[in-house]
């Protein structure tokens, strides 16, 4: 199995300890986020593409960041060979049409937080 390699990265500017982690390609293959409102605080994580189906296996809880990020490490090989190049490819092509969509939409209807953005 190739080795594939992951980035974090915030979810919102402002807002801290909620990240998207991107793979070698620039997709958004998974997200992570400190949950505040579970007691010990954990790290909730879900690991998807678009919107391709998930079972409820794919998502989960970890007591840290670094336990978060394995697990989607992990994950996200098995995911991903659930679906066919061509069902990968439509919807990377789906996804990027709507960040350039969301893009066009913050600029016109927010600029300050476009500025935010780029």
């Amino acid at each position: 199995m190739p080795e594939h390699t992951y980035a974090l990265r915030k979810t919102w500017p402002d807002k801290a300890d909620d990240y998207l982690v991107i793979d070698e390609h620039g997709d958004r293959i998974a997200r992570t986020h400190l949950d505040a409102g579970t007691s010990p605080q954990t790290w909730a994580f879900s690991v998807g593409f678009g919107s391709l189906p998930q079972q409820p296996t794919f998502r989960g809880r970890c007591e840290n960041l670094e336990e978060a990020k394995a697990k989607i490490k992990e994950l996200w090989p098995i995911y991903r060979a659930q679906w066919t190049d061509d069902e990968i490819e439509r919807e990377r092509a789906h996804l990027r049409d709507l960040d350039e969509r969301t893009k066009e939409w913050i600029a016109k209807h927010r600029p300050a937080a476009a500025r935010l953005r780029s």
